[in-house]
């Protein structure tokens, strides 16, 4: 039953993510005039550049299915991952502290109304990128995360002891201390986020390497 579930599930996320996907290169041809896959190369690092200030705000690898490779884990981190943003934004609509004299209260009015209309404009920015930029990221992560993904599911970690000058490296499968985990095994997003601009570097030259071969 849980392999019948895996397919399942499976099957649904391909057929959601070929939905939008064939909803983008639609759109995109419709509106814009350009090809979809064309337009996620070009402006990858732009788009990159908003998902880095996300990963300031919040720490992404706290939801490692961001780089899993089945698409239905990976959209519902997404939604987990930006109901969380929202949840945090949200906040400024409890409780208020009390004002201190008439321009701290003028200046809280002032803070909430800026922060509704962001709070507004971002989640159509956001569902934009949901649409527009998450199935390729998908294709991208499924790539760039294969590393993450590998260690994430491996038996062993790896220990790190210091005795006066040596340092020495070894495999275990005893779990480290939270504090003692490294770096590429705890931070798969980031580590995912890394290597994804490499990928973008190098699909862009085999790209270029047989478009000039096959204009020959």
């Amino acid at each position: 039953m849980s392999a019948l579930r895996t397919l399942t599930t499976t099957l649904i996320g391909w057929a959601v993510l070929a939905g939008l996907l064939t909803l983008d290169w639609y759109l995109f041809r419709r509106v814009i005039h350009i090809d979809y896959l064309t337009w996620f190369r070009g402006h990858a690092g732009t788009a990159y550049i908003g998902f880095a200030v996300v990963s300031w705000a919040i720490d992404l690898d706290r939801f490692p299915d961001l780089v899993s490779s089945h698409p239905l884990k990976f959209f519902r981190a997404y939604m987990v991952a930006l109901a969380y943003v929202f949840a945090q934004w949200a906040t400024f609509l409890g409780k208020r502290r009390a004002s201190e004299n008439a321009a701290s209260a003028f200046s809280d009015i002032f803070d909430t109304m800026i922060t509704g209309v962001l709070g507004v404009l971002l989640i159509g920015v956001f569902g934009a990128w949901v649409v527009s930029v998450a199935p390729a990221q998908y294709f991208l992560y499924l790539i760039a995360g294969a590393p993450a993904r590998a260690m994430m599911s491996s038996a062993e970690w790896l220990s790190v002891s210091t005795e006066g000058d040596a340092t020495t490296l070894t495999l275990t499968t005893q779990e480290p201390a939270p504090g003692e985990r490294e770096f590429p095994r705890m931070k798969p997003v980031t580590l995912t986020n890394a290597l994804a601009p490499a990928i973008l570097l190098l699909t862009g030259a085999l790209q270029t390497i047989l478009l000039r071969f096959f204009a020959k």
